[in-house]
């Protein structure tokens, strides 16, 4: 079994300035819990259910502060987002049936990211932490932010504090 080391460091700036870099930054929160694919597959199932949760509760908003009419059936719960949402699950367990497959036939191999953790993984489990991401994504900066609640503007505004508070203290 080989080892592919990737342990180049880079500056924040740089992986925050495209989408998939923001993912890659939201995946590197899975990364320390993944030692175990039933782990990792149990936490993608948590992520799952709160993007479900967290997109209802946002269309609910968005109906209760009249940005949306309410649906004809009189009810939050659209039929349509239901179905997305198996179709979504469905796309998930494809996608890491495929790279299960994938590892197994063709690509035995596991990665070290040193620069964030000492643990390595393999396809699936990068995979699945790709799907982790998408969920954490949709759930903070989309459905989040519909319902209300701007985390990430939130976010942004508190690191733009702290960091006028160290230019600040140091003297710049």
């Amino acid at each position: 079994m080989k080892t592919v080391n990737i342990n180049k460091p880079m500056k924040i700036e740089i992986i925050l300035s495209s989408y998939i870099g923001r993912l890659f930054v939201l995946s590197a929160f899975a990364f320390p819990v993944m030692s175990n694919i039933q782990v990792a597959l149990f936490i993608l199932l948590v992520a799952f259910t709160a993007d479900f949760f967290t997109g209802w509760l946002a269309n609910y908003m968005e109906i209760k502060r009249g940005e949306k009419p309410m649906p004809p059936s009189g009810r939050s719960f659209e039929s349509k987002r239901a179905r997305e949402s198996v179709i979504k699950a469905i796309t998930y367990i494809l996608l890491i049936l495929g790279s299960v497959a994938v590892e197994a036939v063709f690509f035995n191999r596991r990665f070290n990211f040193s620069s964030v953790t000492d643990k390595s993984f393999g396809i699936t489990e990068l995979v699945i932490g790709f799907c982790f991401s998408i969920e954490l994504y949709s759930t903070i900066m989309e459905n989040m932010k519909r319902a209300g609640f701007d985390v990430a503007a939130k976010v942004t505004s508190a690191s733009d504090q702290i960091w006028k508070l160290i230019k600040k203290i140091k003297g710049e």
